[in-house]
C-alpha cells in the first residue's frame, strides 16, 4: 500500500511548533537551562504556548476595537456639547481611526516580533530539506508556516474593527471602509513585521554576539521593541484624554479647509483613517476632501506593495538554504601570538560582566530598562491630573507619596532580574575564587546607580510638569529613601535565599517557601514606606514643607 504524502499544512505544523520553541528559547536569556527542563517534563509545553498565544492574540485583537466603541460614543457626547464645523469633525473621527490602527498595527509587532524572528532564521527548515520536497514546496512551506503561526491574529486584525464598526454606526459604506483600510494596515504591519523580524534574526543569532557592533543594534532593537510595549498603551491613553481637548479647540479656533485636505493626503498613516472617519460624520462630506483622501490611500496601497514585496523576498530565501563551497586554504605559518592580561578590579569586572550579560539578554535588558522608562510614561500618562493637583503644599506632599509608592516596584524587579543573570552560569562560577562580597557590591552600585537614574529622571520630569522648583528639590531628597527600599530588599534577598552554614551568597540556594518568602519582602518595603510616609507627613503638618524636604534626606 502506497503511502499518502503529507500535505504541507500538516508540515508547517511541525516548523511552527519549532519556531515557537526557538523564540522561546531565544527570549529566555539566564533561564535557558530551566526552560529546557520544561521542554523535557512536558511534552505538550510548546503545543500549549502555540495555543495560548493565539487566543491572548486574538483575544487582545478583539479587545481593542471593543474599546474604540466606548471611545466612539464619548466623541459623539463631546461633540454635542460644542459647535464645531465640519472639517474638525472629520479630523477628530479621522484621528481616532488612524490611532486604532496604529495600535492594532504594533500589538502585530509586538506579539509576532519574536516568532517571526525564528522563522527568519531558517532552523526550522533545515530537517524539511532532507525529506523528498522541491524547492517550490519548501518555500510554499514557509508561506504556509507564517500563516499557521500568526494567522488567527491577522484574520482578527483585518475584520474585528470593521465589524465592530458595523455594529456600532449600522452603516456598510463604512464598514466597506474601514475594511479597506484594516486589510492595509494589516498588510503593511505583517510585512514591516516580516522586514524587522529578518534583522531581528541576524542579530541575535549565535554568530552574532562576539560583534561589538552587533551588541550596540542588539541593545537598541530592544530598547525600540520596550517602548513599543510601552508606547502602544500610552498612545491610547493620550487618545482618550486628548479627544475632548481636541474637540474643545477646534470648536474655538476652527481648522483651514487647506489643513484637511493636506492631512488627508497623508499616505501614511492619516489617509486610511480618513476613509473610514469621512463615512463617519453627519451628512456627505466634501468630494475634493474623498478625492484627496482616494489618493493618499493609493500611495498607501503602493507603499504597501513594496513592503509586501520586500517580505516575500526575504520568505522566498529563508526556506532554502543553499549550500556554500569554501575554498580550501593553505595551512597558515605558525606565528606567536602575544597575549596582553589586563588586570582589574573585581568589582568593576563583575559589574561589566552584568552589563554585557544583559546586552545578550531581553529579559534581562527589560529588568534594567523598566525602572527607567514605566515611572516616566506613567507620568506623561498622568501628566494633566499632575499639574493640575500641586497647586498647595499639600498637594506637593500627596504627590510626593504617590510618586515615592510608585516607586516600590523597582527594587523587586531590580534584585530579581540581576540576581538571576548568573542563574545560566552557576556551574562556571561555582569553579571559580568568587567572593561574595564583591559580587554583593558590584550587585548594589549597578542597581543604585539604575535606581537613582530613574529618580533623577522622574524630578525633573515632574519639575517640568509642575513648572515648581519645590517638586524637584523634595524628589531629590527622597533619593536615600530609594536606595533604602533597594538595600532592604537586595539584603533580606540574600538572607533568606543564599544562607549557606558558615557564609551568604547571592544565588538562590534556599528555594523552600518562595512565595512566603517574596511576600515577606514586599511587605518589609510596604511597611517601610507607611513608617516614611507617616513620619514625613507629621513633620509636614508640624513644621512645614522645607522642613519635610530635610526630614525626607536626613531619614534616607
Amino acid at each position: 500500500m502506497k503511502n499518502k504524502e503529507p500535505s504541507l499544512f500538516s508540515l508547517a505544523k511541525y516548523t511552527n511548533l519549532e519556531i515557537t520553541m526557538e523564540s522561546q528559547y531565544m527570549s529566555a536569556g539566564a533561564h535557558q537551562a530551566k526552560l529546557l527542563e520544561k521542554f523535557e517534563k512536558n511534552k505538550n509545553y510548546i503545543k500549549n504556548q502555540v495555543i495560548s498565544l493565539k487566543i491572548v492574540s486574538a483575544v487582545l485583537m478583539l479587545f481593542m476595537p471593543m474599546v474604540s466603541f466606548i471611545i466612539y460614543f464619548d466623541i459623539l457626547e463631546t461633540i454635542g456639547y460644542y459647535s464645531i464645523s465640519i472639517v474638525g469633525i472629520i479630523i477628530v473621527y479621522s484621528m481616532f481611526i488612524m490611532v486604532f490602527f496604529i495600535i492594532l498595527m504594533l500589538y502585530i509587532i509586538l506579539f509576532g516580533l519574536f516568532t517571526i524572528s525564528s522563522l527568519m532564521t531558517g532552523n526550522a527548515f533545515k530537517w524539511i530539506q532532507t525529506l523528498p520536497l522541491s524547492q517550490n514546496k519548501i518555500r510554499k512551506l514557509g508561506f504556509i508556516t507564517l500563516f499557521r503561526s500568526q494567522g488567527i491574529m491577522i484574520l482578527f486584525m483585518i475584520f474585528s474593527f470593521p465589524i465592530i464598526l458595523l455594529i456600532t454606526t449600522q452603516n456598510l459604506v463604512t464598514f466597506f471602509m474601514s475594511l479597506i483600510s484594516s486589510f492595509l494596515f494589516t498588510i503593511f504591519g505583517v510585512s514591516l513585521l516580516i522586514v524587522i523580524g529578518e534583522r531581528f534574526s541576524h542579530l541575535f543569532s549565535e554568530g552574532g554576539t562576539k560583534s561589538a557592533k552587533k551588541n550596540i543594534f542588539r541593545i537598541l532593537s530592544l530598547l525600540s521593541y520596550f517602548i513599543i510595549a510601552f508606547g502602544s498603551g500610552l498612545l491610547l491613553n493620550i487618545l482618550y484624554g486628548a479627544t475632548e481637548n481636541l474637540i474643545y479647540i477646534f470648536s474655538i479656533s476652527p481648522p483651514s479647509e487647506i489643513f484637511l485636505f493636506i492631512l488627508s493626503v497623508i499616505p501614511f498613516p492619516l489617509a486610511p483613517g480618513f476613509l473610514v472617519g469621512l463615512t463617519l460624520i453627519p451628512g456627505e462630506a466634501p468630494a475634493i476632501v474623498w478625492m484627496f483622501t482616494i489618493i493618499g490611500v493609493i500611495v498607501f496601497a503602493l507603499i504597501t506593495y513594496l513592503t509586501y514585496r520586500l517580505a516575500i523576498k526575504a520568505l522566498k530565501t529563508v526556506s532554502i538554504s543553499e549550500g556554500v563551497s569554501e575554498p580550501i586554504e593553505k595551512p597558515l605559518e605558525e606565528e606567536a601570538i602575544e597575549i596582553k592580561l589586563n588586570i582589574t578590579n573585581p568589582i568593576k569586572a563583575y559589574i561589566k560582566k552584568d552589563l554585557i550579560a544583559s546586552s545578550k539578554d531581553y529579559q534581562s535588558l527589560i529588568f534594567i530598562l523598566m525602572p527607567i522608562v514605566y515611572p516616566l510614561v506613567l507620568l506623561f500618562t498622568l501628566s494633566a491630573p499632575i499639574s493640575r493637583d500641586v497647586n498647595s503644599p499639600v498637594g506637593i506632599m500627596i504627590l510626593w507619596a504617590s510618586i515615592i509608592g510608585m516607586l516600590m516596584f523597582i527594587p523587586p524587579l531590580l534584585v530579581g532580574g540581576l540576581l538571576s543573570i548568573d542563574e545560566s552560569g552557576s556551574t562556571v562560577l561555582a569553579s571559580l575564587p568568587v567572593v561574595p562580597r564583591q559580587q554583593f557590591k558590584a550587585k548594589a552600585i549597578l542597581m543604585l546607580s539604575i535606581h537613582s537614574l530613574s529618580l533623577i529622571l522622574i524630578s525633573v520630569t515632574l519639575s517640568i510638569q509642575t513648572q515648581s522648583i519645590l517638586v524637584l528639590f523634595l524628589m531629590l531628597s527622597s533619593l536615600p529613601i530609594a536606595w533604602s527600599f533597594l538595600l532592604i530588599i537586595f539584603v533580606l534577598k540574600i538572607y533568606l535565599f543564599g544562607k549557606l552554614k558558615h557564609k551568604y551568597v547571592l544565588e538562590e540556594v534556599n528555594n523552600r517557601h518562595k512565595i512566603i518568602k517574596w511576600i515577606g519582602l514586599i511587605g518589609s518595603e510596604v511597611a517601610f514606606y507607611f513608617g516614611i510616609l507617616i513620619f514625613n507627613s507629621l513633620i509636614f503638618m508640624s513644621f512645614g514643607i522645607f522642613i519635610a524636604i530635610f526630614a525626607s534626606l536626613m531619614v534616607g
